[in-house]
């Protein structure tokens, strides 16, 4: 969005979690026009156009936390999945443990926070 300020742009994301079957995800004009709306009328920025936009779909699992492990039934298949309302926050911490995982003997870390991860929970 063009904004009235210095540096002339403004990167907003309304972070909805509408539930979507996959697709090709577009954005929506009126969630473009509804955050630009917002933006105005909570904020001191003047929106003056958007210039470009973008959408996303993000993945969610039932107890909103990410997935990260290996897969027990089917070999050599690592999951990083479900980080959908945080994944940029996460994704530094994530990545580390990631490769905690990918390099270790075992694949499995036993600890509280492997098993909170582990897709085995999800089982």
């Amino acid at each position: 969005m063009r904004t009235g300020n210095p540096a002339g742009k403004l990167l907003a994301s309304p972070g909805e979690t509408t539930p979507t079957e996959p697709q090709i995800a577009w954005p929506d004009d009126m969630d473009i026009a509804v955050l630009a709306n917002w933006s105005e009328h909570e904020t001191t920025i003047k929106v003056v156009k958007s210039g470009h936009s973008w959408a996303g779909l993000r993945s969610f699992v039932p107890d909103a936390a990410p997935v990260v492990g290996f897969d027990t039934d089917v070999p050599d298949l690592f999951c990083l999945a479900g980080q959908g309302g945080c994944g940029s926050m996460m994704a530094p911490e994530l990545a580390k443990f990631t490769v905690d995982l990918c390099t270790s003997a075992s694949g499995v870390r036993t600890d509280l926070f492997g098993q909170a991860l582990s897709p085995q929970r999800l089982l």
